[in-house]
C-alpha cells in the first residue's frame, strides 16, 4: 500500500502513511543471609506479580480510558528495542531528529535506540544496520527507493514492515529507506521546530505501528477527500487511500479506545478540508495545530507494548511510600476488590500477592 507524495501547500501539516513510576528509585540488590534480605525480596516480588498480572489484564483502567489509536496488526513489533540508523544529513539534523522522535520512548515498554557507544547517532552501512533506516536525504543516489516510495516526500513504512521484503523481491532484500525525512534539515535551518517535532513525531508514529487517526470510522465523510484530491493533485484512488475510513479498505487493524482528535496521527488539516453541515458539528476538526503526541497516542503505545520499564523498588522505599506492610496490603486488597467488579481472571493473581503479603507479615513478626 503506497502512497503519492503530499505537495508542498499540505506537507508541513503531515507526513505521508505508506503501506508496502515512580517517585523513588533505589537498588533492587538484597541481603540474601538475613531475614530482612528475604523480606525484602518477597516484597519485590510481590509488586513484580502485580505489576504483571494487572499490566496483562489491562487492570489500569485510567491508562485504558484514555487510550485511543489505530494499530496495524501485522506490523506491531515483537522486540522492546527498536535500532535506528541514518544514511546520510548532518549530525546536527540527526540529533534533532533522533531528539523529536524519543518522545515516544516514555510511552511504552518499547524504545527506540539511535546511538553508538561513542554518543552519536548511528550510521547506515547497509539494510541490515538498524530495523528503522532513515534518510533525511531523497536525492541521495546511493539509495534504492522501491515503488511508491518517493524521494521528496515525508513517510513511513508502517512498524516492522521495514524489515520485509519490498513486493515483488526476494526474502533476502531489505528496503533501504523506512522512514524519509528529505524536509527535516530545512525545517532545523529555519528553526521551524514546531513543524519539525509533527512531521517526526508523526512520522515515527506509522514507525512504531500506528495508522492515521482521521480514518477512523467517526470521520467517514467529515474530510472533504475529493477536494483535498483536486488541490492537491491525487487521483482519487491514492487520496482514498490515505484518507478514507480503514472500513472501506482491506487492512487489518486494532482500535485501542475512542477517536483522539488530539492524536498526533491526524493531520493538521486546514479548515477547508473539513465538511460543514449545519447544524451538525464536525467530529474530527481540530482548531488548533498539534505538535507532540497527545496522552491518547502514549496511552495506546503502552496498551499495545505494555508499561514502561520503571527502576525496581527496595524494601525500604516500598515502606516509604505506602507506610507500612499494612499500608501495602491495603492498596493491593483495593486492587482486589476493583479486579472482583471488572476483571475476575486477576482477582486470582491478586490472592497470590496477599499471600506473600501474608507472608511478608510472618516474617515481619519473627515467624520465619
Amino acid at each position: 500500500m503506497t502512497v503519492r507524495r503530499m505537495p508542498a501547500a499540505l506537507r508541513p501539516l503531515a507526513g505521508m502513511l505508506l503501506l508496502c513510576a515512580a517517585s523513588c528509585q533505589a537498588s533492587d540488590s538484597v541481603l540474601p543471609v538475613n531475614p530482612a534480605g528475604v523480606f525484602e525480596r518477597l516484597i519485590l516480588d510481590a509488586i513484580a506479580v502485580a505489576d504483571r498480572n494487572t499490566e496483562k489484564s489491562g487492570f489500569f483502567v485510567e491508562s485504558i480510558a484514555a487510550a485511543r489509536s489505530i494499530a496495524q496488526n501485522s506490523a506491531l513489533w515483537t522486540s522492546e528495542r527498536i535500532s535506528v540508523c541514518f544514511w546520510n544529513g548532518e549530525e546536527a539534523a540527526r540529533l534533532a531528529v533522533a531528539k523529536s522522535a524519543q518522545r515516544w520512548n516514555s510511552a511504552s515498554r518499547i524504545a527506540l535506540d539511535f546511538y553508538e557507544a561513542s554518543g552519536k547517532t548511528r550510521r547506515c552501512v547497509n539494510a541490515n544496520t538498524a530495523d528503522i533506516r532513515v534518510s533525511l536525504n531523497g536525492q541521495d543516489a546511493a539509495l534504492r527507493y522501491f515503488p511508491g516510495q518517493e524521494r521528496n516526500g515525508n513517510w513511513s513504512l508502517i512498524g516492522r514492515q521495514g524489515n520485509f521484503p519490498p513486493i515483488g523481491e526476494g526474502r533476502d532484500v531489505r528496503y533501504d529507506v523506512t522512514v524519509n525525512l528529505p524536509e527535516a534539515a530545512g525545517k532545523l535551518a529555519l528553526n521551524d521546530l514546531d513543524q519539525l517535532d509533527f512531521t517526526v513525531g508523526h512520522e515515527f508514529g506509522h514507525a512504531l505501528g500506528l495508522l492515521h487517526e482521521f480514518q477512523a470510522k467517526v470521520c467517514a465523510g467529515w474530510i472533504d477527500i475529493d477536494t483535498l484530491a483536486s488541490d492537491q493533485g491525487w487521483s482519487k484512488p491514492d487520496a482514498a487511500l490515505n484518507l478514507a475510513p480503514l472500513t472501506d479498505l482491506t487492512i487489518r487493524y486494532q482500535t485501542v479506545g475512542g477517536y483522539d482528535k488530539l492524536s498526533i496521527m491526524q493531520y493538521n488539516f486546514a479548515a477547508k478540508y473539513y465538511v460543514q453541515r449545519p447544524p451538525e458539528v464536525n467530529p474530527c476538526r481540530r482548531d488548533k495545530d498539534v505538535i507532540a503526541p497527545s496522552k491518547g497516542d502514549f496511552a495506546t503505545l503502552k496498551e499495545l507494548y505494555g508499561k514502561p520499564k520503571g527502576p525496581v523498588l527496595a524494601a525500604t522505599q516500598v515502606l516509604r511510600v505506602y507506610g507500612s506492610i499494612a499500608g501495602l496490603r491495603d492498596k493491593l486488597l483495593q486492587r482486589r476488590q476493583f479486579a472482583l467488579q471488572n476483571h475476575p481472571p486477576v482477582a486470582d493473581a491478586l490472592g497470590e500477592v496477599q499471600r506473600a503479603l501474608q507472608r511478608l507479615e510472618d516474617l515481619e513478626n519473627g515467624r520465619y
